[in-house]
């Protein structure tokens, strides 16, 4: 029995000549139906190598060294073979093949493409953390630096833009994605938000600003929301006199009160951090005129006469005492007698008389 079972074993093994020939002109044949040409041309495009994956690798490194030796004219389908190469392991194969492309037909995008590969496999194989390694790495960076501005194809400049994010290289990135948004139209707010999402990371601020305003001439329709990113750069980088011009821009365009007397309240604070206590109480007095109860108005009143207060612009305050003051004097004595303190420091003291009588008709 165990004698006719390694018979049995030694026929399955054994194969002649004859067999081995049958045998691939027949992987040839299934080959030709399963990767036909223009399914393989596909294959070329940086964006579809993850479909090789799904793909048998060996058999197609197969049909391709048959199909690039029967017909050398299709010099893309060598360029699929080469990154096969790449794939399983065989530099120098590739190394070769990419040199013999070049001489053939010169350099393309495709090309760089195979040769950052080339030198990527050859950066990773050497142990993390180490020297070489970290040598290599900076010769992928650089390489990508140099060539990136050649591309004018969003696909492969996208690729570089990836390939920079994975080598932590956020300043190529940017260059990167910067130079995507003027190609790539039809994503180009894709490729904006990306260049505001490295600038800020690498605290450009001035390209953050300037993408920022490109963002908001193509989406006109979101306007204020962009100019509110716009002023949230300029207050953290303490430009507050840009982001106050920005803030009366909201103000002017914002038919929400609410939202509006927000803004104004914070153009009111800004103009204090900058003491430009005469501009804060303006701002505070408009909120006054804007706001819906008699008790905001008189908070936003008093607002105003505390800012100038501080700012020892006592003249200012009793104009505005004289202007709106009296009639609030009914509704709020606390109001009424800071308008008092501040007459008497002013040395007003007619409007001082004025507000004690005021005060005292209150009281009776």
């Amino acid at each position: 029995m165990k004698e006719d079972v390694n018979s049995k074993l030694a026929n399955r093994i054994l194969i002649t000549n004859i067999e081995l020939v049958g045998l691939f002109v027949t992987v040839l044949v299934i080959l030709f139906l399963l990767f036909p040409r223009d399914k393989l041309l596909k294959y070329t495009k940086p964006e579809n190598y993850n479909l090789l994956s799904k793909e048998n690798i060996f058999l197609s490194i197969k049909y391709l060294e048959e199909i690039t030796k029967k017909h050398p004219e299709y010099y893309d389908l060598k360029l699929l073979l080469i990154h096969k190469y790449i794939q399983t392991g065989n530099i120098n194969r590739a190394t070769v093949l990419l040199r013999e492309y070049i001489n053939q037909r010169g350099y393309d995008p495709s090309v760089l493409i195979l040769e950052y590969q080339l030198l990527k496999y050859d950066a990773f194989s050497f142990p993390e953390g180490s020297t070489e390694r970290k040598t290599k790495l900076e010769k992928l960076r650089k390489f990508i630096e140099k060539n990136f501005e050649h591309f004018k194809d969003s696909m492969y400049l996208e690729y570089f833009y990836k390939e920079s994010i994975f080598l932590n290289a956020p300043h190529l990135a940017l260059k990167i994605a910067e130079r995507l948004s003027n190609i790539d139209r039809e994503r180009e707010k894709y490729w904006l938000e990306k260049v505001i999402k490295l600038s800020l990371a690498l605290k450009d601020y001035e390209k953050t600003l300037s993408t920022y305003r490109k963002l908001s001439l193509i989406e006109p329709h979101r306007y204020l929301y962009w100019i509110k990113k716009i002023v949230e750069v300029e207050l953290s980088i303490g430009r507050y006199a840009e982001a106050l011009k920005h803030y009366q821009i909201l103000i002017r365009s914002e038919k929400d009160i609410d939202k509006k007397i927000r803004y104004i309240e914070k153009a009111g604070q800004i103009s204090i951090w900058i003491k430009n206590y005469k501009r804060a109480a303006q701002f505070y007095i408009d909120a006054m005129k804007i706001s819906r109860t008699e008790k905001e108005k008189i908070r936003y009143f008093i607002k105003a006469l505390r800012t100038l207060q501080s700012g020892n612009r006592l003249k200012e305050a009793t104009g505005l005492i004289r202007r709106y003051g009296f009639e609030f004097i009914k509704k709020d004595k606390k109001a009424g007698k800071l308008m008092l303190k501040i007459a008497l420091a002013a040395n007003d003291h007619e409007l001082a008389r004025e507000i004690s009588l005021a005060l005292l008709r209150e009281i009776k």
